[in-house]
């Protein structure tokens, strides 16, 4: 199984709980996926529900809930008129119906899910949780002061428990390139505005610190458009330029990820060679606090 069978599998999606359990999805409409089970790959068999394709590219988040073997959660894009998700549990697949068609998914607990989501009633962005019995729908509070030929979104969601869920407000006028005006905080009980530290164009990925605070990475100002990792803990922002090398300049960073348990962080990204404009590096960056 490890061989050509697995290769089938390559670009897929994969979503683990431990190092003995993780499932790998291929694409929409399959009758299979792959389990990992600590020692070997197995074929296992899925409804074809389970992964839909809805004019994408069918699977947009598998997640594993709950770090078991038992509970395992899958979002995908579908054509129908009824959102739903796909939740395995207890050895069975089952539907589960969404309030709306499912975008960004964070999973802080077995009890405690959250995800973007649209309607096509209205073509509204809300907010999803799941709290262990049921979702419900949060509001997301319109922008204000939009121009007409603008086109907004919310997106880069991340939550670390039930009163603690961050977005980012992004905007774009015409041809213009999107652009992020500000970061918006769930408390549990109200939405607020937090407004950046530093002069801003684009902000992408948002990750916790370990100790109460987040990490962005964000782009800009114009002309030369810098990325940084930005901080922002107990109402006070900080900002670290990306490391490069003797030998290269940074280009851009695509990914940011808490390591649990820690103050530490993972990121991903690509260096260039000096004087090259196309051979890009990719990298890893590492933040220990």
């Amino acid at each position: 199984m490890a061989g050509p069978k697995l290769s089938r599998y390559a670009g897929g999606f994969l979503a683990a709980s431990s190092a003995r359990d993780a499932w790998l999805f291929r694409g929409p409409g399959q009758r299979h996926a792959l389990r990992w089970n600590g020692r070997s790959w197995a074929l296992t068999t899925i409804p074809t529900w389970v992964v839909r394709n809805g004019g994408r590219s069918g699977i947009v988040r598998a997640i594993t809930a709950d770090f078991s073997r038992s509970n395992l959660w899958v979002f995908s894009f579908g054509s129908g008129k009824t959102p739903f998700a796909a939740r395995y549990h207890d050895g069975r697949w089952r539907k589960a119906i969404l309030p709306a068609f499912p975008g960004e998914i964070s999973a802080v607990a077995p009890d405690d899910i959250w995800a973007t989501g649209h309607r096509l009633s209205n073509s509204s962005s809300v907010l999803m949780h799941w709290n262990g019995r049921s979702w419900r729908m949060l509001a997301i509070p319109a922008p204000t002061n939009v121009p007409p030929n603008a086109t907004e979104d919310t997106g880069n969601l991340m939550a670390s428990g039930p009163a603690n869920v961050w977005l980012e407000r992004n905007i774009q006028i015409g041809s213009q390139g999107a652009r992020t005006l500000y970061l918006m905080h769930w408390d549990g009980k109200r939405w607020t505005r937090v407004h950046f530290g530093f002069p801003t164009s684009f902000a992408d990925y948002i990750a916790r610190d370990g100790h109460g605070g987040i990490w962005i990475v964000a782009n800009g100002p114009a002309p030369h458009y810098q990325w940084y990792f930005e901080h922002f803990n107990g109402g006070h922002w900080s900002r670290q330029r990306p490391p490069a090398t003797a030998t290269t300049t940074f280009q851009q960073i695509t990914a940011l990820s808490w390591i649990p348990g820690t103050r530490s962080l993972w990121a991903a990204g690509g260096l260039l060679p000096l004087h090259s404009t196309t051979a890009v590096l990719g990298a890893l960056f590492r933040y220990r606090s």
